[in-house]
């Protein structure tokens, strides 16, 4: 559920990129997953985080020592 939440708000990021007038592609695109561990009230879990080829991409959950609004999870390198 998390890794869901995290592609759908990497995609709202990527809508936001815009596309290349010249080319007529995208200025910027997934590129991957980097492996995170999230810290839950019932202990550390793996997490596949989506990543962008420019590297522009930061999950609102992510951060060192900062929570979600929840308290339930923090995403850390």
């Amino acid at each position: 559920m998390l890794e869901s939440a995290l592609d759908a708000e990497l995609d709202v990021h990527l809508d936001g990129a815009g596309v290349d007038e010249t080319t007529g592609r995208r200025t910027n695109v997934r590129n991957s997953h980097g492996a995170k561990t999230a810290q839950t009230e019932v202990g550390p879990v793996w997490v596949r985080v989506p990543r962008d080829r420019a590297g522009l991409f930061t999950p609102w959950r992510h951060g060192s020592g900062r929570s979600s609004p929840s308290s339930a999870t923090s995403i850390r390198p």
